[in-house]
């Protein structure tokens, strides 16, 4: 079954207007990098506090600070998107590229799926895995367990900063 999907001309611009300040968010240092990626030696709830420590987030954010604080820290834009999908049962898609990143939520998803899905594919790229990854209800890839792990304690930690901001969020996506 082929999947295709198309990205909205949506741009990431306009999700500062509810976070708090960027200044106190940190870009990423090399070594930062390395430690994220690296093999995990503890667990992802550990891994993910460094994260956050490194990233310059105190407490728990709404999901627009969230975004902008990883944009920082990454030092580049997260450009999210609806898509529209056939067939399959894909709820995401997420894209690094050197620059940018492409983050696609499907435009039928059901609202408590929309965290989940964000979040596994946001940790993607926070462990730094490389390629095209779609989640569905099949992970078959390592990478794809891992993302999914990690994303449950992203949305633990989101939602600790609001349900509701989740389901605000993604009204103004259009979902």
């Amino acid at each position: 079954m082929k999947v295709l999907y198309k990205l909205y001309d949506r741009f990431h611009t306009w999700l500062y207007a509810d976070s708090a300040s960027p200044t106190t968010w940190h870009r990423a240092t090399p070594e930062d990098r390395a430690k994220d990626t690296a093999p995990l030696t503890q667990s992802h709830e550990e891994w993910f506090a460094d994260v956050c420590r490194r990233m310059g987030l105190v407490g728990a954010a709404d999901v627009t600070e969230f975004i902008g604080a990883v944009e920082v820290y990454l030092g580049y834009p997260l450009l999210l998107s609806r898509m529209d999908v056939e067939g399959g049962r894909v709820y995401g898609a997420c894209r690094p590229y050197e620059r940018k990143a492409l983050i696609g939520i499907r435009h039928d998803i059901h609202p408590r799926m929309f965290l989940p899905t964000l979040c596994h594919e946001m940790a993607h790229l926070l462990r730094g895995h490389r390629g095209l990854f779609l989640r569905d209800e099949e992970l078959k890839k390592p990478e794809d367990v891992e993302a999914e792990a990690i994303g449950a304690v992203i949305a633990a930690y989101l939602r600790a900063g609001g349900e509701g901001a989740a389901a605000r969020f993604w009204k103004r996506m259009g979902g």
